[in-house]
């Protein structure tokens, strides 16, 4: 009678570990984190659309989060808080938006006795490609209330 009631435990065991892996699923609901509701800003620099530009939306409490994006080449930021293109918490932010380019100086003179490549450097010139001010949330000028349940587009016409 060892085998049955060993053939009970395994099916209770089995059962359990069932339902202790199953019970993660479906938890994306209610993960702890704010709601977020979908967002997005265009931006738009003397009237054309701006590629590659880094949008941060800063809460302007503290109970708020961050959301952030970077704009395609349409100008479109979709924002983030937690996952790729969840959107933002509805609440109130400051908007900054920046683009930078590095640039090359070239490779700083080799090291003597060191092999071809091995101990050389670049210098880089990091250049603003949008007025500082709007990188600066002191600065920019920029705000947006995200309201949840609403289609929160925002524009943004940079001067």
């Amino acid at each position: 009678e060892e085998g049955p009631m060993s053939r009970v435990v395994w099916e209770r065991v089995l059962f359990c570990c069932a339902a202790l892996i199953f019970s993660g699923c479906g938890e994306s609901e209610d993960d702890g984190r704010p709601p977020r509701t979908r967002a997005s800003a265009a931006v738009t620099y003397q009237g054309e659309p701006v590629s590659g530009a880094h949008v941060t939306f800063a809460p302007d409490s503290e109970a708020g989060k961050a959301a952030f994006g970077s704009t395609d080449r349409k100008g479109i930021a979709e924002l983030k808080t937690f996952d790729l293109k969840d959107g933002a918490v509805a609440g109130e932010y400051t908007v900054t938006v920046s683009k930078m380019k590095a640039e090359d100086d070239g490779p700083a003179p080799a090291n003597p006795g060191m092999p071809s490549g091995v101990g050389r450097q670049t210098s880089s010139k990091v250049t603003d490609l949008l007025p500082e001010k709007y990188k600066q949330r002191e600065t920019s000028g920029l705000a947006a209330e995200v309201i949840d349940g609403e289609k929160n587009n925002f524009k943004f016409n940079l001067e």
